[in-house]
């Protein structure tokens, strides 16, 4: 009697620490995702605003190289690395790339742009290589849907993945 009580009691506790482990398990990935996307959007609207106030809304302004080089150097004394002037011009170009992708969520007087939460800035940086809006789209669209990771992403990208299927099939149907 006493040993089918001690497995049921341990039986109980595997179970409760599963249980619990689990939920520590979905707690961590979600705050990974929070923070991944929090840091996509910050990057996204400082893009906009390089775009905006350097360059009044243009393509490029030739002033602002240097602005961007102070800005740069600012906001690593402030925040620490990762602030470079090379990482403000990706800030800018993903920006550029995904403009209209303003059809997110309300903070304030303003929209926040919608992107998906499980892209890291890694998987942006990848898409953004991709020149067709089409294809771009196409590989995000797959990327979601297959789950793939940056390495995945980019492994596709490179294999012209979407080129391929153009090849055998209507590419409207993927957009």
């Amino acid at each position: 009697m006493s040993e089918i009580k001690g497995n049921k009691i341990m039986n109980t506790e595997e179970s409760l620490f599963n249980s619990i482990s689990e939920i520590i398990n979905t707690a961590k990935q979600n705050i990974i995702r929070s923070v991944n996307i929090n840091m996509v959007i910050a990057y996204w609207l400082t893009g906009r605003e390089i775009v905006l106030s350097v360059q009044d809304g243009s393509e490029r302004a030739e002033y602002g190289k240097e602005i961007l080089r102070n800005i740069s150097k600012r906001l690593n004394e402030k925040f620490g690395s990762g602030f470079s002037t090379t990482s403000l011009k990706y800030f800018r170009t993903f920006y550029a790339v995904y403009k209209d992708r303003v059809k997110g969520r309300p903070l304030g007087d303003e929209l926040i742009p919608d992107f998906h939460p499980n892209f890291s800035w890694s998987h942006y940086r990848a898409l953004m290589r991709v020149q067709d809006d089409k294809a771009r789209q196409f590989y995000e669209i797959e990327a979601v849907n297959a789950g793939w990771n940056k390495r995945e992403l980019e492994r596709q990208i490179h294999s012209f993945y979407y080129e391929r299927m153009l090849k055998s099939k209507n590419p409207d149907q993927f957009i």
